[in-house]
C-alpha cells in the first residue's frame, strides 16, 4: 500500500474500534464508521465512499473479532474510503469467496476429521472448483451437524464464512453468493461437530481474514494514496477521541 504512515495505529491517537455501529468518540467507532468519518461523512456503517461488498465483509469481521484483534483493522479504514466502484463489486466478491473457501474453511473441516474436503478446498484453483468442494463439504458437515445438533452460530468459522457470503450477496453475484452461503453453513456445521476450538483459535482464524479484506480493497480504486490529504482528519479523530477517553471533555 502507498505511504505506510497511515498503517501505524498511533496515527489515530487513542481511537479504538468498537463492535457494532452506533458508537461515538467516547465509546469508539466501528470500522465502517471510522472510514466514513475519515471521508468527511457522518459516522455510518454504510458510507457512500465505500464499496458495499467490502463493507459487508468488514462489518462481519469487525464484530466477530475481539477487542484487541479488532484494532488491527484500523489501518484499512483509510483505503476503504475510496473503494466505491460498482464495476469492481463482483470481482471483489468472487475474490473474497475464493480465498475464504481456500484459506479459512479448511481449518473447520480438519477439526472434525474431514481432511479430504479441506484438502479439496485448499487445492481449488478456480472459483468453480472451490464452489464444488464447498458444496461437497457442506453435505458432509450437514450430516455431522445433524448428528451433534449443536449451535455453531458463535463460532469463528461460521462468522468468517458468513462474511464472504454477505460480500457475495452484496455484489449481486448470485452464483458466487449461493456457494458462499453453502460454505458458511458448512463451516458452522463443522465447528458445531468439532466442539473443540477455543476462543484464541477462533480469533486466529478471523485474523486471517484481514489480509483477504486488504487484498480485495487493492483490486480496485481505494484511498491508500490519499494519506497526505486525509491525515489531518485522522489526527483530528485521534485528538477528539483523546478528549473523551483521556481528558473527559466534550
Amino acid at each position: 500500500m502507498a505511504n505506510p504512515d497511515y498503517t501505524k495505529l498511533d496515527a489515530y491517537g487513542p481511537l479504538r474500534l468498537r463492535s457494532g455501529p452506533g458508537g461515538d468518540f467516547k465509546n469508539g467507532l466501528c470500522f465502517m464508521e471510522t472510514a466514513s468519518w475519515l471521508a468527511g461523512e457522518v459516522a455510518t456503517d454504510k458510507p457512500k465512499c465505500a464499496c458495499p461488498v467490502l463493507g459487508a465483509f468488514a462489518i462481519r469481521l469487525n464484530d466477530a473479532l475481539n477487542d484487541e484483534a479488532r484494532q488491527k483493522l484500523l489501518p484499512l479504514a483509510l483505503p476503504m474510503t475510496g473503494t466505491r466502484s460498482p464495476e469492481h463489486e463482483q470481482k471483489r466478491a468472487e475474490y473474497m469467496t475464493l480465498r475464504v473457501i481456500r484459506e479459512i474453511l479448511p481449518t473447520a473441516f480438519r477439526a472434525v476429521g474431514l481432511s479430504d474436503f479441506a484438502d479439496a478446498m485448499e487445492n481449488a484453483k478456480t472459483l468453480r472448483q472451490a464452489r464444488t468442494a464447498a458444496d461437497a463439504a457442506a453435505d458432509a458437515a450437514d450430516a455431522a451437524y445433524a448428528a451433534r445438533a449443536a449451535d455453531a452460530a458463535a463460532y469463528a468459522g461460521g462468522a468468517a464464512a458468513d462474511a464472504a457470503a454477505d460480500a457475495a450477496y452484496a455484489a449481486d453475484a448470485a452464483y458466487a453468493a449461493a456457494y458462499a452461503a453453502d460454505a458458511a453453513y458448512a463451516a458452522r456445521a463443522a465447528y458445531a461437530a468439532a466442539d473443540a476450538a477455543d476462543a484464541n483459535a477462533r480469533q486466529e482464524l478471523l485474523l486471517k481474514c484481514i489480509p483477504i479484506l486488504q487484498g480485495a480493497i487493492e483490486l480496485g480504486p481505494n484511498a491508500a494514496d490519499q494519506w497526505p490529504a486525509l491525515k489531518p482528519r485522522a489526527e483530528a479523530l485521534g485528538e477528539f477521541a483523546a478528549k473523551y477517553l483521556v481528558k473527559g471533555e466534550v
